[in-house]
């Protein structure tokens, strides 16, 4: 269950690399670094790393971060980086167990909260936060009116509400494409 999410998530960040790589150079280059949109992918990966590096070490810290990754600049560099946390998922072993987690709470001090979690509530935040810049991500190219699907950063709840509601209007005959509840 946990590696389909993963999977759908990758599925999504794809969808912005193929659509930043269907772009024009100077482009290209306004929306991948110009947007902010190098830096919400390199926060996604920073997450996804550490979750993926409790795998073998049983901490998750979420304080490791790389701040002005080459990546940041480098589309390709960012997509390799994309496509090895993607592999790296793939051969993982997503059996639950304990974690700990640790990261910087306060904004004016330097201090950290570590605490017990287990891997699968660390996967579900990050599947949930990845979701979230991705959403962040959507709303900078539709300022630079670039299209994405409607889905890309939508949240599985909602995903599941709207089904429930075209699923409803279609046996009451309404269409559901007409309003939003």
């Amino acid at each position: 269950m946990l590696l389909n999410a993963i999977k759908d998530l990758h599925d999504q960040t794809d969808l912005v690399f193929t659509r930043l790589n269907s772009l024009e150079n100077p482009r290209l280059t306004a929306a991948f670094c110009g947007t902010g949109v190098s830096r919400h992918l390199r926060h996604m990966h920073d997450h996804e790393r550490a979750v993926q590096n409790s795998l073998t070490s049983g901490v998750v810290d979420y304080n490791r971060r790389r701040r002005n990754d080459p990546g940041e600049q480098d589309i390709q560099l960012a997509f390799e980086n994309s496509q090895h946390l993607k592999q790296g998922w793939l051969s993982a072993n997503l059996s639950d167990r304990p974690v700990a987690v640790h990261s910087e709470i306060s904004i004016t001090q330097n201090q950290t909260l570590s605490l017990q979690s287990t891997l699968w509530r660390e996967l579900m935040y990050m599947i949930h936060h990845n979701i979230h810049h991705l959403a962040y991500i959507k709303l900078l190219f539709e300022q630079q009116g670039i299209d994405l699907p409607d889905t890309l950063g939508q949240a599985p709840a909602t995903a599941t509400h709207l089904r429930h509601l075209e699923a409803t209007r279609s046996s009451e005959g309404v269409n559901a494409s007409n309003s939003f509840e």
